[in-house]
């Protein structure tokens, strides 16, 4: 079993941004991103040791759920409504103030097959191949008050993706005992194809100065490959006790990167894809017999 204590992010995507005037000519514009935290999670994990040569199999699944949000505000109306341009244009709107959240409810499930080899008494490595299944959707709920537009005064933009993917995972672990201290030092890459099916929502609700209401949809739904990567570095203590049982506590820094894995609709017409990065402490108690 293992916390998480995780940052996730999507900085690429900017819900908003305050562009200022710098003498006649020049301006200078500040982008807003959600303030992203790091938050809490869980892996939990399950293995057997196969009695031929050193071979073993283990399932994993990760955990993580967040939500953080940000806000903005301004009396000159010099907030950017960046994420009404699929349904207002290309033209720039702005607004007085800004709230966004963002939703992430990340779960992934590990399959390996590895085998420990030994390249000395103090080192070994294992490298495994095996299945990742991937279930990840975002939602990113913003909203634009106090708009400078002749049909509506303040909107709401709704973008949610859903992903689910599967496909091959292949890494390395490794181990470096640390003499006779119990301490050693653990290392892990690993990285891997998945073919996702992927569907995007956006929607769009525009409170109009007439007391109706507007806005609209749009949505897409499409199946693609797309890569990540997986490393970890940390410390481990470990020790025998009853004679047939093994405790194992370690910690150390964790980092994931997905490449295009949130898809939202902020250009007109194309969807725009956004890599999910993930990082933070992994703290592990491992118990084998």
């Amino acid at each position: 079993a293992a916390y998480l204590y995780w940052r996730s992010s999507i900085e690429d995507l900017s819900v908003s941004s305050n562009i200022q005037r710098q003498g006649t000519l020049q301006t200078k514009e500040t982008i807003k991103q959600i303030d992203y935290k790091y938050e809490s999670g869980f892996k939990l994990g399950l293995g057997y040791n196969l009695s031929y040569d050193y071979w073993d199999i283990f399932a994993n699944w990760t955990r993580l759920h967040t939500q953080p949000h940000s806000s903005w505000s301004s009396t000159s109306q010099t907030l950017n409504a960046s994420l009404l341009a699929p349904f207002e244009g290309s033209g720039i709107l702005g607004s007085n103030s800004v709230n966004s959240r963002w939703n992430l409810h990340f779960d992934t499930v590990d399959l390996e097959l590895g085998r420990r080899l030994f390249l000395g008494r103090n080192l070994a490595i294992r490298p495994y191949a095996g299945l990742k299944g991937a279930w990840v959707t975002s939602r990113l709920n913003t909203s634009y008050t106090g708009i400078n537009s002749l049909a509506f005064n303040s909107a709401n933009v709704s973008l949610k993706d859903r992903n689910q993917g599967i496909g091959l995972r292949f890494g390395m672990q490794g181990r470096w005992d640390l003499g006779c201290s119990n301490f050693a030092i653990l290392a892990n890459i690993a990285g891997a194809i998945l073919w996702n099916n992927i569907k995007v929502h956006n929607n769009t609700t525009e409170n109009r100065l007439d007391g109706t209401l507007g806005g609209g949809s749009k949505h897409a739904h499409y199946r693609t490959l797309k890569p990540l990567v997986e490393c970890f570095i940390g410390l481990d203590w470990g020790s025998c006790f009853c004679k047939k049982y093994y405790l194992g506590i370690s910690a150390g820094y964790e980092m994931q990167f997905w490449w295009d894995y949130n898809t939202f609709f902020v250009a007109p017409r194309n969807t725009t894809m956004y890599d999910l990065k993930l990082h933070g402490l992994t703290a592990t108690i491992t118990i084998d017999f």
